[in-house]
């Protein structure tokens, strides 16, 4: 399981920078010019974002031996974030649009934990 938590810390040169804004073209978004909407790309970067801070606080709450049921939340908003971030492609612009507002918010709880 650490592999997966490391894993996810690592940049993607495949994704969208995670400092885009939400004015951005679509061709900056996306390095090859193809794919979403520059509002796709900030809710894909918003993701990328929190999922990278949710495996920094599960490697530190391992190594502090912190307790189970903790972990184990943390280890599902993980894998919640992890399957929206794989959905966003197909998602309709509502729903990027919920997505983003949702992980920004979460991006800003995390921040201050």
């Amino acid at each position: 399981m650490l592999f997966f938590d490391l894993v996810a810390l690592m940049h993607d040169p495949a994704l969208p920078d995670p400092d885009a804004q939400p004015g951005q073209d679509a061709e900056d978004a996306h390095p090859d010019g193809q794919g979403g909407t520059a509002d796709e790309a900030v809710a894909e970067g918003l993701l990328t974002q929190v999922i990278a801070r949710y495996g920094q606080l599960i490697h530190a709450e391992r190594r502090a031996g912190t307790e189970p049921q903790r972990l184990e939340e943390l280890l599902v908003q993980h894998r919640d974030a992890l399957q929206d971030r794989a959905r966003l492609a197909e998602a309709d612009a509502e729903e990027v649009a919920r997505l983003a507002a949702l992980y920004a918010a979460r991006l800003k709880q995390l921040g201050a934990s």
